[in-house]
């Protein structure tokens, strides 16, 4: 047999949130052609969406390592550094961006993800004067909408919402990134409840979850929501949702972390 049809099958159960249907392709993909490396960040993508990052930087590492081009260590590197991110390893974070920068032809948008993650306003503005109208990938510009995130999360950073809900709203009008660790669907939901817009962000969530039930972190940012609109018991079912679909991540993802912590607290105070 052949490795595609099991990857290109993998990004199709992805796509819907059957993420062990999709890791068991790319490995079936992968045991046909071991030097199949396009399988290999598919599955490191989908093991990100289920909170497991240690897996996800194993994978990364190994596409960094065969990888056919500029292009596409670049794009290990810069999956690398979010991960690293994830895990609260700054230090490395700080070096595989700088390689993904290094191996990068167009920077602009790496150092735009890394200066917002470290908060750093002035060099996310300075990168943003650089990004062009489009992200290349493979060698050619499948959408704008990570351009249109990234904006949008500057305009927060810079103190003005609703430039970033309007940046947001553009971003989901786009083709959804599904080669990237992050497709960016929630943006707008989480954009409009980080605004307190909860009403809206409530219906965007629930959007989304139509069409996947188990999208990253949707579930977590849902109870919170709930939370925040002090209803408590909706929050926990929905924490609870989350950590079922999440059964296998980190242990000490922060996400996992916390919402075994809120559970808990909203049941003490019931």
């Amino acid at each position: 047999g052949t490795p595609n049809p099991h990857d290109s099958l993998g990004l199709c159960y992805q796509r819907f949130g059957l993420y062990e249907e999709a890791i068991a392709e790319y490995e079936r993909a992968l045991a046909l052609d071991p030097e199949f490396e396009i399988a290999l960040v598919h599955l490191g993508n989908a093991y990100a969406q289920t909170g497991r990052s240690r897996e996800a930087i194993s994978c990364y590492a190994r596409y960094g390592e065969a990888a056919p081009s500029s292009v596409e260590r670049a794009r290990a590197q810069y999956s690398l550094a979010f991960q690293y991110v994830r895990i609260g390893d700054r230090a490395r974070a700080r070096a595989a961006a700088r390689k993904a920068i290094a191996e990068s032809a167009s920077s602009a948008l790496t150092e735009l993800e890394m200066a917002l993650l470290e908060g750093n306003v002035t060099a996310a503005e300075r990168a943003s004067a650089r990004l062009d109208d489009g992200y290349a990938s493979r060698g050619g510009r499948l959408t704008d909408r990570i351009r249109l995130a990234m904006l949008g999360r500057l305009a927060f950073a810079q103190g003005r919402p609703d430039e970033a809900i309007e940046r947001f709203r553009e971003a989901i009008q786009r083709p959804a990134p599904f080669w990237n660790y992050d497709p960016l669907e929630d943006c707008l939901a989480n954009g409009l409840l980080e605004a307190g817009r909860l009403d809206e962000a409530l219906a965007e969530y629930e959007r989304i979850l139509a069409t996947n039930p188990r999208y990253p972190l949707a579930r977590y940012h849902l109870a919170r929501l709930y939370e925040r609109r002090n209803e408590p018991e909706k929050a926990a079912d929905e924490y609870r949702r989350f950590l079922e679909i999440w059964s296998a991540a980190d242990e000490e993802a922060p996400e996992v972390v916390d919402a075994r912590a809120r559970i808990a607290a909203l049941t003490a105070s019931a």
